[in-house]
């Protein structure tokens, strides 16, 4: 994952990035945070971050973590929300309740 495309203080502030966090495959092949209207193989949501994965000390350095791209998902468990136009692009693949 490119650490870069999160922030520091929403989305790893006790150094983990947190399972849940949704993910998009970017340009260059890495995932990272999805955001809507963002770099990314046409803005598709590609799932969420499976486990928990301990934050680097550079925001450049890469890290590998396991990626839910099937199966239910809770909105409320969610760490931070996907719009609906983002559900949609996993449509199919992912079932939102």
């Amino acid at each position: 994952m490119d650490v870069s495309t999160f922030d520091a203080a929403t989305h790893y502030p006790q150094g983990w990035l947190v399972s849940g966090l949704p993910l998009q495959e970017l340009e260059s092949g890495l995932y990272g945070l999805y955001t809507a209207g963002t770099e990314g193989a046409e803005n598709v949501l590609a799932g969420f971050l499976f486990t928990s994965v301990k934050a680097p000390a550079a925001a450049s350095t890469r890290v590998g973590g396991a990626m839910l791209e099937h199966g239910r998902v809770k909105v409320a468990n969610l760490p931070v929300p996907v719009p609906e136009a983002g559900q949609a692009t996993a449509a199919g693949r992912i079932i939102f309740a």
